[in-house]
């Protein structure tokens, strides 16, 4: 059980990422597993799906390339 959801929250971070152009990582590490157990046998993904901090994209590279942008699905930061 705790398998087949810890490959659940892996192959859907992998795809949130594809869409929207964001590091896996960054994804992968707002959702959380609550483990099955025998008393409990369900296992239960949280995900943090409030608004992502643009710091957490990373930095613009403003001395080696001036027109640096940072990009977030359809979202762009100067």
């Amino acid at each position: 059980m705790n398998r087949v959801a810890t490959t659940a929250i892996n192959q859907s971070s992998s795809q949130v990422a594809r869409e929207t152009k964001v590091r896996r990582k960054l994804v992968k590490e707002r959702s959380r597993l609550k483990r099955a157990t025998v008393r409990n046998p369900n296992a239960r993904i949280i995900v943090n799906r409030g608004d992502l901090p643009v710091i957490k994209l990373g930095i613009r590279m403003l001395g080696r390339r001036p027109n640096s942008i940072l990009k977030a699905g359809q979202h762009r930061y100067q």
